[in-house]
């Protein structure tokens, strides 16, 4: 493979990666060559550092027209908007199926359901409230540093979703029975994750991102072992659980540390 065509299928791969995490118009017309959507992968958290800076950007601006209280507001409300709102949805659907499901079976009934429940409610509303609190708190130490935090906070948050899915089989139910087929993450796709994770981390948090990074090491092992135990592997819904619980847990680390 040539110079020029290693780039482009990077080129694609970063497109690829774009289309799946935000609603920008990437490769929206595009189609999958070979192994692009696994290989992909491996840009999620630097997509999730783009988008982590994008909310960022628009608390910075924020901050020169409103108080701390409505900048942070519009930020969160940015990051939704970037997003569709697709990991908060698979959050919500996964927190209604462990909660409310007694087997294997019966939770992936209800992540199938597209209706949110008491329990979905109740963690959108909780983790929604709980980020506000954090982001303000951070904005009262800086804004630079409520930037930092944000960027790393997106960029682990996606990299734990990755090393989910290469720790855990996909199930899905069939014929009311849960089925389970192995993950098509290569290793040196979730190398390749978990380096650029690091990498931004300790460049956006420099020392301080060494603890962030344990976090959400952390973070991902409890949430892999919780889902083998309560689903049998993961699904989409758990991915975008991961990867909410991953972030929030990094943003609580970092209130902790600039805090005191």
């Amino acid at each position: 493979m040539t110079l020029r065509d290693r780039c482009r299928r990077e080129a694609r791969l970063m497109g690829w990666a774009v289309s799946f995490l935000t609603r920008l118009p990437a490769m929206r017309t595009e189609r999958p060559e070979g192994n692009e959507l696994s290989d992909a992968l491996r840009y999620y958290p630097l997509i999730g550092a783009l988008i982590g800076g994008l909310i960022a950007l628009v608390l910075w601006l924020s901050l020169l027209l409103w108080p701390p209280t409505v900048a942070v507001g519009l930020s969160l409300v940015t990051g939704w908007l970037v997003t569709g709102g697709l990991h908060e949805d698979g959050l919500a659907d996964t927190v209604d199926a462990l909660g409310g499901g007694h087997t294997r079976e019966q939770r992936l009934v209800i992540m199938k359901d597209s209706r949110v429940g008491s329990y979905g409610v109740l963690a959108l509303v909780g983790t929604t409230l709980l980020k506000y609190a954090l982001l303000v708190a951070l904005v009262e130490v800086s804004a630079g540093v409520a930037t930092v935090v944000l960027i790393t906070a997106h960029c682990l948050g996606r990299a734990v979703a990755v090393a989910v899915m290469g720790r855990l089989s996909y199930v899905r139910l069939s014929d009311s029975k849960v089925r389970a087929q192995a993950s098509p993450v290569a290793g040196r796709v979730q190398g390749g994750s978990a380096l650029t994770a690091c990498v931004i981390a300790l460049w956006a948090c420099g020392t301080t991102g060494a603890l962030m990074i344990g976090v959400a090491a952390v973070a991902g092992v409890g949430l892999a072992r919780w889902l083998r135990a309560m689903l049998g592997g993961y699904t989409g819904d758990a991915l975008g659980f991961s990867q909410q619980i991953t972030e929030l847990s990094v943003l609580l680390a970092g209130v902790a540390v600039w805090l005191n």
